[in-house]
Formats: structure tokens, sequence, C-alpha cells
């Protein structure tokens, strides 16, 4: 009995009901940690406070790079961003925020471009021609406004990324209580 097998014909195995949420693909959560694939296609829901939100999301890319490599700044700092740039792997994703986070995001960001902007002033001033303390205030007034401005406009940001994909952190219990876990993923 000869049968014959087409190589390019689809796969012929029974496709179940998917038992995740309708408009996720890709995403699960393990604990606090967002998992998504590559391909994933994250819900149309805020990841912070899982409120609707409006389309489209804006895709972005995320870097990461194994933490060793940070030893190679001990180095030179020119040789470190070489060796990241080259090690570092990326996702894409697209995460949805509600109008409220949105408006922190943005806070965030003019926070720290604006007080980047008032310490370099500061700087500048305290360094030709006002007092030696200005020079002091505008650099942590400089410091401190990057750091508040990247830590009120990250919305998620990867723990590690490998070929599989990436667990990401930063995404609020809400959200991530509506989408299955690994272990409802196990069960599928």
């Amino acid at each position: 009995m000869s049968t014959h097998r087409n190589p390019y014909a689809p796969s012929s195995a029974a496709l179940g009901e998917r038992t995740g949420p309708v408009d996720a693909e890709g995403c699960w959560r393990e604990g606090s940690l967002l998992i998504v694939t590559h391909d994933s296609v994250l819900p149309n829901r805020c990841v912070k406070c899982n409120a609707p939100t409006e389309l489209p999301a804006k895709e972005r890319k995320l870097y990461w790079h194994h933490p060793g490599i940070y030893l190679v700044l001990v180095i030179n700092v020119l040789l470190y961003l070489i060796v990241a740039l080259i090690a570092r792997k990326k996702i894409a994703v697209a995460p949805g925020l509600c109008t409220e986070h949105a408006k922190r995001r943005k806070l965030g960001i003019a926070i720290a471009w604006i007080g980047l902007a008032a310490g370099l002033l500061l700087v500048s001033f305290g360094g030709t021609q006002g007092p030696a303390f200005l020079v002091i205030l505008g650099l942590v007034l400089t410091l401190a406004s990057v750091i508040t401005g990247m830590l009120m406009s990250r919305v998620l940001y990867p723990k590690i990324i490998d070929e599989r994909g990436a667990r990401l952190k930063g995404a609020g219990e809400a959200f991530l209580s509506s989408i299955p876990s690994t272990t409802d993923w196990i069960r599928m």
C-alpha cells in the first residue's frame, strides 16, 4: 500500500478552540512578568490598569543584553558600547496605554527634557558668572530629572530577551490577571 505524502500540504492536525483571551496572541503571565513571543499581539488594553485603549498602540523596540557585559565598562566605555551593540537582543511590542497613563508618560518625558535644559543652564551660568553652588545644583537637577523622566515614561522593560521571546516587567497587576498564566498555557 503506497501512500503519497505531499510535503507542502498544510497540517492536518486538529486545531482545538482557543482558550486564551480573544484579543491577545502569544502572551502569558508568570508571576509579575509578562511573557511575549516575537510575533505576539498584546490585548487592546492598558498594560498598567487594564482599561480600554485607543488604537493603534505604538510599536516599541526593546533591547537587552546579558548583564555580564557591563563588566566591559571597567575596561573602556567605547568598547562597552561596541560589545553591547553587537550582543544586544531585540523584540518589538505594541503596549497600549489608557488616556491617564499616556498623560503620565508624556509628563515624564516633559520633566526629563525641561529638567535637563534647566540643569544645563544652571551649570553654564554657575560656571561662567554665578556662584559655584549653581554648578552642583545644575548637575543634581539634570541627573534627578533624567532619572525621574525615565522612570515615569517607561512602559514595559525587558528582564530577558532570547530567541523564543521576552520576559517583560512593568505591566500592572490588573492587566496581568486578565491574561492566561503559563500554567494555563501548558494545559491548552
